[in-house]
Protein backbone atom coordinates (compact mmCIF):
# COMPACT_ATOMS: atom_id res chain seq x y z
CA UNK A 1 0.00 0.00 0.00
CA UNK A 2 2.96 2.32 1.19
CA UNK A 3 4.17 1.59 -2.36
CA UNK A 4 1.29 2.51 -4.33
CA UNK A 5 1.44 5.80 -2.68
CA UNK A 6 4.84 7.07 -3.17
CA UNK A 7 3.96 5.44 -6.67
CA UNK A 8 1.43 8.19 -6.90
CA UNK A 9 3.00 11.05 -4.74
CA UNK A 10 6.14 10.85 -7.71
CA UNK A 11 4.71 10.90 -10.35
CA UNK A 12 2.26 14.03 -9.60
CA UNK A 13 5.20 15.51 -8.26
CA UNK A 14 6.76 16.16 -11.86
CA UNK A 15 9.11 19.33 -12.25
CA UNK A 16 7.71 20.98 -15.28
CA UNK A 17 10.07 21.77 -18.36
CA UNK A 18 11.81 24.66 -18.37
CA UNK A 19 12.38 25.27 -22.09
CA UNK A 20 13.95 28.59 -22.29
CA UNK A 21 17.41 27.19 -21.95
CA UNK A 22 16.72 25.11 -24.94
CA UNK A 23 15.23 27.92 -26.78
CA UNK A 24 18.11 30.20 -26.51
CA UNK A 25 19.81 28.75 -29.21
CA UNK A 26 18.03 29.68 -32.41
CA UNK A 27 20.40 27.12 -34.04
CA UNK A 28 19.02 23.65 -32.45
CA UNK A 29 17.01 21.36 -33.65
CA UNK A 30 15.21 21.22 -30.49
CA UNK A 31 14.07 24.98 -30.63
CA UNK A 32 13.29 24.77 -34.62
CA UNK A 33 10.85 22.06 -33.96
CA UNK A 34 9.36 23.60 -30.43
CA UNK A 35 8.94 27.31 -32.69
CA UNK A 36 5.09 28.64 -33.07
CA UNK A 37 5.58 29.47 -37.16
CA UNK A 38 3.03 32.59 -37.51
CA UNK A 39 0.90 32.89 -40.92
CA UNK A 40 -1.12 35.92 -42.04
CA UNK A 41 -2.49 38.03 -39.81
CA UNK A 42 -5.99 38.27 -39.53
CA UNK A 43 -8.77 41.38 -39.57
CA UNK A 44 -10.02 41.83 -36.00
CA UNK A 45 -13.78 40.49 -36.00
CA UNK A 46 -14.05 42.50 -31.96
CA UNK A 47 -13.28 46.18 -33.38
CA UNK A 48 -14.88 48.68 -32.48
CA UNK A 49 -16.33 49.25 -36.30
CA UNK A 50 -17.22 45.54 -37.01
CA UNK A 51 -19.33 45.36 -33.28
CA UNK A 52 -20.95 48.69 -34.34
CA UNK A 53 -21.67 47.04 -37.93
CA UNK A 54 -23.14 43.99 -36.35
CA UNK A 55 -24.90 46.15 -33.19
CA UNK A 56 -26.65 48.29 -36.58
CA UNK A 57 -27.70 45.38 -38.41
CA UNK A 58 -28.78 43.85 -35.28
CA UNK A 59 -31.27 46.86 -34.48
CA UNK A 60 -32.11 47.10 -38.17
CA UNK A 61 -33.32 43.87 -37.79
CA UNK A 62 -35.62 44.64 -35.45
CA UNK A 63 -33.47 42.07 -32.77
CA UNK A 64 -32.49 44.49 -30.24
CA UNK A 65 -34.62 48.16 -29.11
CA UNK A 66 -31.83 50.18 -27.38
CA UNK A 67 -29.74 52.36 -29.84
CA UNK A 68 -26.21 54.33 -29.24
CA UNK A 69 -22.54 54.30 -30.42
CA UNK A 70 -20.56 51.36 -29.11
CA UNK A 71 -17.29 51.87 -27.10
CA UNK A 72 -14.02 49.90 -26.38
CA UNK A 73 -14.02 48.06 -22.66
CA UNK A 74 -10.57 46.64 -23.26
CA UNK A 75 -7.03 46.89 -24.92
CA UNK A 76 -4.80 45.03 -27.17
CA UNK A 77 -1.12 45.99 -26.26
CA UNK A 78 2.06 44.42 -26.62
CA UNK A 79 4.78 45.26 -23.92
CA UNK A 80 8.40 45.00 -25.17
CA UNK A 81 10.64 44.32 -21.68
CA UNK A 82 13.57 45.73 -21.54
CA UNK A 83 15.05 43.07 -19.01
CA UNK A 84 14.18 40.25 -17.09
CA UNK A 85 13.25 42.82 -14.22
CA UNK A 86 10.37 44.44 -16.14
CA UNK A 87 9.45 41.15 -17.74
CA UNK A 88 8.59 39.87 -13.85
CA UNK A 89 6.86 42.92 -13.40
CA UNK A 90 4.73 42.26 -16.33
CA UNK A 91 4.48 38.73 -14.99
CA UNK A 92 3.31 39.78 -11.63
CA UNK A 93 0.22 41.35 -12.79
CA UNK A 94 -2.82 39.37 -12.08
CA UNK A 95 -4.92 41.37 -13.82
CA UNK A 96 -2.98 40.50 -17.63
CA UNK A 97 -2.70 37.39 -19.29
CA UNK A 98 0.34 37.67 -21.46
CA UNK A 99 1.01 35.31 -24.28
CA UNK A 100 4.72 35.94 -25.88
CA UNK A 101 3.02 35.52 -29.66
CA UNK A 102 0.94 37.74 -31.42
CA UNK A 103 -3.03 36.75 -31.04
CA UNK A 104 -4.03 38.52 -34.20
CA UNK A 105 -2.03 36.21 -36.42
CA UNK A 106 -2.97 32.43 -37.86
CA UNK A 107 -0.63 30.37 -36.37
CA UNK A 108 0.78 27.78 -38.85
CA UNK A 109 2.25 25.51 -36.52
CA UNK A 110 2.03 25.07 -33.31
CA UNK A 111 4.65 24.85 -30.64
CA UNK A 112 5.60 26.00 -27.48
CA UNK A 113 7.25 29.55 -27.73
CA UNK A 114 7.38 31.93 -29.83
CA UNK A 115 10.64 34.68 -31.09
CA UNK A 116 9.91 37.69 -32.81
CA UNK A 117 12.11 37.57 -35.98
CA UNK A 118 12.67 41.37 -35.81
CA UNK A 119 14.88 41.19 -32.40
CA UNK A 120 18.36 39.91 -31.79
CA UNK A 121 17.90 36.48 -30.56
CA UNK A 122 19.21 37.27 -26.61
CA UNK A 123 16.37 39.96 -25.90
CA UNK A 124 13.14 39.20 -24.50
CA UNK A 125 10.19 38.82 -26.84
CA UNK A 126 7.22 40.93 -27.10
CA UNK A 127 4.50 40.13 -24.59
CA UNK A 128 0.56 40.39 -25.60
CA UNK A 129 -2.19 41.03 -23.58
Amino acid sequence: MSFLALLVFTTNCRKETDYTNYLGNSNSTFAEKEMIVLGKQLENPYSIENMQEAYNNLKGNGQTESGGNLTPTHLYIRYLPADEDELQILLGDEDLELFDYPLDYEMEEGGISYHDPNLPDSAITWQYT
